[in-house]
């Protein structure tokens, strides 16, 4: 997978990312359910990792 540039757990993460951002987008879901859809350990780490992304919170990713 270095091949590409990315480890296997970046490209997982990164898919992680991908699906809990569409799901920001497009459900009513709490933050904290979607996290764990997605497979991470916390709120607070899916936070952490959208926010170092995308440079927003992940509630700033909600369509009003």
């Amino acid at each position: 997978s270095r091949q590409h540039g990315v480890t296997i757990s970046e490209y997982l993460r990164n898919l992680r990312l991908q699906k809990g951002l569409k799901m920001l987008r497009e459900t009513e879901l709490p933050i904290r359910e979607i996290a764990l859809a997605c497979g991470f350990s916390s709120a607070d780490y899916f936070g952490k990792v959208i926010t170092a992304a995308t440079g927003k919170i992940p509630s700033m990713h909600r369509i009003r």
